[in-house]
């Protein structure tokens, strides 16, 4: 049974949405909570920006339900590049717009096979592995809108779940929407994401830097789990002491 927040009993959705998000984690080759993590981290960048109530909670389903159906082409990419999960990890380590990103993709392409096999597997991916690449972020923003309506989140938080895979340049999917025209969340949110996947790799080697050692200050949207439960507000103080400055 899911409970709306503040009630006595049952499961609280935001909850539940945040447990589902360990299965992402793992469907995108990466550590268990990240998904969290990335989250919190949109969420303070949200009270920094002093969003309102709807635009935070916007942030906090997004971080958790964007890439929900990152398995629904496994087989397909399987296909392509042998180990779906490691691919997808591949992936934040460059633009997907950029000449590092290419060379990945060749990289993967037909690995395990063997000579003349995988020359055909790289000379097919052109015609038919980047419409098919194309189709599969199309069918992961409609599957995760359409999840999302289920769970009866707002309609614009689901139009904006299927807009996840948006790039500010216009070059992305489903309908090359750019700039301020992407919703505010998801720009939030796919910041959010990128930081803390490489924010884990350098941290370790930079002695006395962690997620830990940052003030965190996190307002937690009311509909969602009470981490935390600091109002949000918008003074010039506010914002020093969220940002950890003096």
């Amino acid at each position: 049974m899911l409970e709306p927040a503040g009630s006595g009993g049952g499961v609280r959705l935001a909850e539940l949405v945040a447990s589902l998000s360990l299965a992402t984690d793992l469907g995108r080759g990466q550590p268990m909570e990240h998904c969290i993590r990335k989250t919190a981290i949109g969420l303070r960048l949200a009270d920094l920006l002093c969003l309102d109530e709807d635009e935070r909670t916007a942030t906090y389903y997004i971080g958790l339900l964007d890439d929900v159906y990152c398995h629904a082409d496994a087989h397909e990419q399987a296909r392509w590049f042998r180990d779906d999960i490691d691919f997808k990890a591949k992936v934040y380590e460059a633009d997907l717009e950029s000449f590092a990103y290419l060379l990945i993709v060749l990289r993967k392409l037909g690995a395990g096979e063997a000579g003349l096999a995988r020359a055909r597997r790289v000379a097919a991916f052109p015609a038919r592995g980047l419409k098919e690449v194309s189709t599969f972020l199309h069918t992961h923003g409609r599957l995760q809108a359409d999840f999302a309506a289920r769970l009866g989140l707002p309609r614009v938080l689901t139009d904006a779940l299927g807009q996840s895979y948006e790039r500010w340049d216009g070059k992305r999917v489903p309908d090359g929407v750019r700039g301020d025209r992407i919703p505010l969340a998801v720009r939030i949110v796919t910041l959010a994401d990128v930081v803390e996947v490489h924010h884990r790799a350098v941290a370790p080697r930079l002695p006395g830097v962690s997620l830990r050692s940052v003030p965190v200050g996190i307002s937690i949207p009311s509909s969602s789990p009470s981490f935390a439960t600091t109002p949000t507000t918008c003074s010039p103080a506010s914002i020093a002491r969220r940002a950890g400055t003096p």
